[in-house]
């Protein structure tokens, strides 16, 4: 840079020196000599004015000389700075060096450290990870344990719930029984009530019998009082029983069953029977006709017709101690006698009438009767 400052400065000098020389020059000579004195003052104006201004122009260039040399030093003093600034900045830059070494190696130290942490870490993470797993294992533990104790609460909560079910269900059949005896109050005093009728029936009918009775007894006296008259006539007349040419007269034979089984009880009454050697005359008297068996019989059936029954369904029987009775708690089970593949029995008024399958009729039960028990049967357990 020096070398650049003095290849520089001639030129600037010569600069100079040519500011500084050419405004002395002296103007050309006029050519008109007459005009001398006239312009000589102007002329003499003129230089002043051009030799102020060359020496204003000289100040001027010994300034910027001047301060050509200033910035001349200046720049030397710069590059010499820079100078130094290069070196100080190789100095730093060697010592940067040195402290990046430093730097590597604390780097390279740390590194290791930093590896070593790592391996640490990782030791640290592997341990982590197996106390997470074995905690996940004891909450897995837990959580199994936890379920297990809900199954057992949620097993517990459906024995109850069974439980409150047969209980309501025992309640239901404790309601159906109470129905179910007042239905049979019912039906007993429905009964009582046919049965009141039907002895008034039978005082009405053993009325009726008893006046058969005293009419045939009646129809009897009459006979035996005929009989002794034609007795008395024969034996009147002389003439023998055994040698007349009467006919022996026979009592007229009782077409009425009724009046058959009565006529024993008529003599046993103390009704004169016809004596051995008394021939009665045969009488005439139009039969006595018995009322149908079959009409009355529907009387007796329209009595009963309009009565209500208790009807039960039996699902099966069995005979308990005592003191399994008094074992029984909620949950026991109670075995029958009747297998699940049997059909269960109708039970009217006490007796069984059919026997039939369960079903369930929207929501209550009902029975699909299978089998009947005959006619007959079904009348005579009714009256038992």
């Amino acid at each position: 840079m020096s070398d650049e400052l003095q290849a520089e400065s001639p030129s600037g000098v010569e600069e100079t020196a040519q500011a500084e020389s050419s405004p002395v020059e002296s103007p050309d000579p006029a050519p008109d000599q007459s005009g001398v004195a006239g312009l000589g003052s102007e002329t003499a104006e003129s230089a002043n004015i051009e030799a102020e201004k060359a020496g204003a122009a000289r100040i001027e260039a010994e300034k910027a000389e001047a301060a050509r040399i200033e910035s001349e030093k200046a720049e030397a003093a710069r590059i010499e700075a820079e100078k130094a600034e290069a070196a100080r900045v190789e100095s730093e830059k060697a010592e940067a060096a040195r402290i990046e070494a430093e730097k590597a190696e604390a780097a390279r130290i740390e590194a290791e450290k930093a590896e070593a942490a790592r391996i640490e870490a990782e030791k640290a993470e592997a341990a982590r990870i197996e106390a997470e797993k074995a905690e996940a294992a004891r909450i897995e533990a837990e959580k199994a344990g936890a379920a297990r104790i809900e199954a057992e609460k949620a097993e517990a909560a459906r024995i109850e719930a069974e439980k409150a079910e047969a209980a309501r269900i025992e309640a239901e059949k404790a309601e159906a029984a109470r129905i179910e005896a007042e239905k049979a109050e019912a039906a007993r005093i429905e009964a009582e009530k046919a049965e009141a009728a039907r002895i008034e029936a039978e005082k009405a009918e053993a009325a009726r019998i008893e006046a058969e009775k005293a009419e045939v007894a009646r129809i009897e006296s009459e006979k035996a009082e005929s009989a002794r008259i034609e007795a008395a006539r024969v034996q009147a007349a002389g003439s023998s029983p055994a040698k007349t040419d009467t006919p022996k007269l026979e009592v007229a034979k009782m077409e009425d069953p009724m009046l058959e089984e009565i006529a024993p009880e008529v003599h046993e009454a103390g009704a004169p029977a016809a004596s051995p050697q008394t021939v009665a005359a045969a009488a005439q008297f139009p039969p006595l006709e018995a009322a149908p068996a079959t009409v009355e019989r529907d009387r007796k059936m329209d009595l009963l017709l309009d009565l209500t029954l208790p009807v039960a369904i039996e699902l099966g029987r069995t005979n308990i101690q005592i003191r399994d009775i008094l074992d029984l708690r909620r949950g026991s089970v109670v075995e029958f006698e009747k297998l699940a593949s049997e059909p269960v029995d109708v039970i009217v008024n006490g007796k069984k009438m059919a026997e039939g399958e369960v079903v369930v009729i929207e929501k209550h039960f009902g029975i699909r009767i299978t089998n009947l028990i005959e006619t007959s049967e079904r009348v005579k357990s009714l009256g038992k």
